[in-house]
């Protein structure tokens, strides 16, 4: 993943840290720690939706 358009979450609690980079209709997530590690791509509208229900409180 490149480094342009990354974004990520830091869980301050425990130090769990993805990046995020959106792609043209996916979104690719990896570990930020493991730069060279495995990723994961799903598409655009999934992660809004699992981005949104987080916002709202419904995924814990």
């Amino acid at each position: 993943m490149g480094e342009e358009g990354h974004g990520g979450f830091i869980d301050t609690g425990g130090g769990s840290c993805v990046s995020v980079a959106p792609l043209t209709d996916q979104v690719a997530v990896r570990d930020s720690k493991q730069r060279n590690g495995p990723t994961f791509v799903v598409p655009a509208t999934a992660w809004t939706a699992f981005v949104g229900g987080v916002q709202a409180g419904h995924l814990g």
